[in-house]
């Protein structure tokens, strides 16, 4: 899933799959302390068991400053309902004036400014870009200002898009249905079985696999994701 999150992201292909480049910036840097906007440190271990966003940044980026607020109502919301998330920024801000102007609202953790070298170990050139880490630190999706964007009262998390899933629109479902029906047609018209009631066969194993493909196919759809139509 991590592997096609980065390619949808456009990230690159070596990205760091760990949190270690954030861990040792703040260890060298903060001797293990993260702080909040009002300047309260936190020891690094309070990450572990959360799922935490790595949110790189920057007061003078326009797409920032529309997907920031977005950012600031699922993180509320999800830790309203009790449940393990946490944000880290990462400033790429020009100042350290202008980075405490960007995080004097922000209600989630601060990585020391500045983070120019985080994101280099990362790779990143481009921002807003929000990386989703499991309680362990293992990179669950590169996409997660999509996951935000797709579900910003967090209702679906730790799951859906959270997890690097890609939810279906209700023409996905049809396509990739219809898709299987004209396959296992093409099957059958192959091996030459007649499908018209008027001429039953008797049972045939090919048939059968057909028939519990499709039927496969039904499930997966169900289980998949779904994309509200408002999205």
């Amino acid at each position: 899933a991590a592997a096609q999150a980065l390619t949808q992201a456009g990230l690159p292909e070596r990205l760091p799959l760990t949190l270690a480049p954030l861990k040792e910036f703040v260890s060298s840097a903060e001797e293990g302390f993260l702080r909040n906007a009002a300047g309260k440190r936190k020891p690094l271990d309070c990450l572990h068991s959360h799922v935490v966003g790595l949110f790189f940044s920057a007061e003078w980026c326009p797409g920032c400053q529309r997907f920031t607020p977005h950012l600031i109502e699922a993180y509320n919301s999800i830790r309203g309902k009790g449940k393990q998330f946490e944000v880290v920024f990462v400033s790429a801000d020009r100042s350290l004036e202008l980075w405490r102007k960007h995080t004097q609202e922000m209600p989630w953790l601060l990585a020391p400014y500045p983070g120019t070298s985080v994101m280099k170990a990362y790779g990143l050139n481009s921002i807003p870009t929000l990386l989703l880490f499991d309680g362990d630190g293992n990179l669950i999706t590169a996409d997660g200002c999509k996951a935000v964007m797709q579900d910003v009262r967090g209702e679906l998390f730790p799951d859906g898009p959270w997890a690097g899933q890609v939810p279906l629109t209700e023409t996905d479902a049809a396509l990739l249905t219809l898709g299987c029906q004209q396959m296992a047609h093409a099957v059958l018209k192959g091996a030459d079985i007649s499908s018209d009631p008027a001429h039953p066969v008797h049972p045939d194993p090919l048939l059968q696999q057909v028939q519990g493909i499709l039927a496969a196919t039904k499930d997966l759809v169900r289980a998949l994701p779904q994309q509200k139509p408002d999205c």
